[in-house]
């Protein structure tokens, strides 16, 4: 499939959809709000199996220092030391072990992630936090972190074959010639009879893989085997997805939910831990789905499964200057929206005259007409890693109709949003 035709499929079914229908939104006053509204720093958040943060965007660097802002409050109030984000699993490996002190730079350890939309200044400074905040302290105490997504190759094709190497080296030759037809750079390019074969491949050497479980454990340990099938299956998710269609946002999100449990059990049985924090896009992190194409989103997967153990907290803001690909040409570049409309949770908070705050989810009164308004779907803003000057004309292109209380337990809101600050111009 080629790239064209994959991002036009991720335009579609990724991180914002198109919504259609008209709204009978009733108007509520800002009075009526600021009962729910806290200073974000002053916030303490409930100890939750999951805490996941959502953005509305991909572009901006105040959501990525968002990301670090909370992060630190859970390690403070809570010790929750586990860091897990829309990112490769196998390149988040490599952050990870930069954080624990590996060679490299912070610079080196963002770029592995997979997407230009990490390769930026502020989740520099969020790794080396993350670093110095480990220096000194026992591997018990660490920040972790994991990535939830599938989406590359590479990294977790070159972390699956080096606990391979010296544990199982025919096994190890024979994961290479296999994935040796697929990269990063040329996974949008492989025709499915290709992706099958492998696919089909994938699943023996798996299943070797489970058979030498003992040898490699005795050459390795039994976290090093773990993370090792955890390698395959996301290169298995992945290459699943190149066969998808219509039901790669379906499929994604599904993989994504599946990920993030894997990270809950592997905490759980190597460190005792049973909580983390995860980060990814509102349009993931949600608990209810406005994907236009995606069955369910992976919140909304995992609320079903954890109950009130899962905590979202989506992003919001009323103006925004962020970074994108252009649609057209890929090129990244900057563009602009504003949000409007006289009964949009966006302007009504807005018109708070605060630069950011929390919007606590908790009405007193569920009859109030402000229940009945967080109750009913308006447009959020929702901007993926696509975009172009023709969706900034058109609130539908780049909002999703969400019941704020139905999908969040709490909303951050920033009022202006400025550009990301990339390292290169990849």
């Amino acid at each position: 499939m080629k790239i064209k035709t994959i991002l036009s499929i991720i335009m579609t079914l990724g991180c914002f959809g198109f919504t259609v229908g008209c709204s009978s939104i009733e108007s509520i006053e800002v009075k009526e709000v600021i009962p729910m509204v806290q200073q974000i720093d002053e916030v303490s958040y409930p100890q939750k199996i999951i805490i996941a943060l959502g953005e509305a965007t991909h572009g901006n660097k105040e959501f990525t220092q968002l990301k670090l802002r909370v992060f630190k409050q859970l390690v403070e109030q809570q010790n929750i030391c586990v860091f897990a984000l829309e990112g490769d699993m196998g390149g988040c490996r490599k952050v990870n072990d930069y954080i624990q002190g590996g060679k490299g730079t912070a610079e080196q350890a963002a770029s592995e992630i997979g997407f230009a939309i990490y390769r930026t200044q502020e989740m520099v400074d969020l790794i080396e936090w993350m670093r110095s905040f480990n220096e000194d302290k026992p591997e018990s105490e660490q920040i972790r972190f994991y990535g939830y997504d599938m989406q590359r190759y590479d990294n977790s094709k070159s972390e699956l074959l080096k606990i391979l190497n010296n544990s199982a080296s025919e096994l190890n030759q024979q994961y290479a010639s296999t994935l040796n037809k697929f990269t990063d750079d040329n996974m949008y390019d492989l025709d499915k009879d290709t992706v099958k074969t492998v696919i089909s491949e994938l699943e023996t050497l798996n299943n070797h893989l489970e058979e030498q479980r003992d040898t490699i454990i005795s050459a390795t340990s039994e976290m090093e085997f773990a993370l090792a099938q955890q390698y395959a299956e996301c290169i298995r998710q992945n290459s699943e997805l190149r066969l998808a269609d219509s039901d790669y946002g379906t499929k994604r999100d599904s993989y994504m939910a599946d990920n993030v449990e894997w990270i809950l059990e592997y905490e759980e049985t190597f460190y005792g831990n049973n909580r983390i924090f995860i980060a990814g896009h509102n349009g993931h992190i949600g608990k209810t789905t406005a994907t236009v194409g995606t069955e369910k989103i992976m919140g909304e997967l995992l609320a079903e499964k954890y109950g009130d153990e899962y905590f979202a907290i989506g992003t919001e803001f009323y103006e925004s200057t962020f970074l994108a690909s252009d649609y057209n040409t890929g090129e990244r570049r900057e563009y602009r929206v504003k949000n409007s409309g006289n009964n949009r949770l966006a302007v009504l908070l807005h018109e708070a005259a605060n630069d950011s705050l929390y919007l606590k989810m908790e009405v007193e009164n569920t009859d109030s007409d402000l229940a009945r308004y967080l109750n009913e779907k308006q447009p959020m803003s929702s901007i993926g890693d696509m975009f172009s000057n023709t969706f900034s004309k058109t609130e539908k292109a780049y909002t999703q109709k969400i019941a704020p209380y139905k999908a969040y337990n709490g909303i951050i809101f920033i009022d202006t949003l400025t550009p990301s600050t990339m390292l290169d111009s990849k």
